[in-house]
């Protein structure tokens, strides 16, 4: 819904349907599967988590820990 721009990412953050899952895998013989390309660039970082990190850390905070720490480190800091 955020990126189709119906709601902001703060109202997201309070959406009913924040933590509703979609689409599945396994309940049907034929599955829609969502493929995305991104230009990824030298540098970049990318952090998979579930919602409960981005329930507590917003985007900010995530950011600075993994700009500022090497990986290990960042984990650390992200689940303390």
């Amino acid at each position: 819904m955020v990126r189709s721009g119906d709601i902001t990412p703060e109202e997201a953050r309070h959406h009913p349907w924040r933590n509703r899952i979609t689409r599945g895998l396994g309940m049907n013989p034929n599955v829609t599967v969502a493929i995305n390309i991104y230009d990824w660039q030298p540098g970049d970082t990318l952090v998979l988590c579930s919602d409960g990190l981005t329930r507590h850390v917003n985007d900010d905070e995530i950011a600075a820990l993994v700009m500022n720490y090497l990986p290990r480190e960042a984990v650390a800091h992200l689940i303390e």
